[in-house]
């Protein structure tokens, strides 16, 4: 199983802010575990790292 992340935790391993966290919930790019309405929301290592991989921009020179 992998790690799971609070939302504090996933910020400084992203390197964002709370609310970039938050709106890249919402807008749905980024995948969480909320185990009960109004509990906690957690990210696990492969959704963090998914979500490192799709926002990536690669440069051509």
């Amino acid at each position: 199983m992998d790690k799971l992340y609070s939302r504090k935790e996933a910020t400084q391993v992203l390197g964002i802010s709370l609310s970039k966290l938050d709106r890249a919930k919402a807008a749905g790019l980024i995948s969480y575990i909320q185990y009960v309405e109004n509990g906690s929301i957690l990210f696990s290592d492969a959704a963090l790292r998914e979500f490192v991989v799709r926002n990536t921009k690669k440069h051509c020179h």
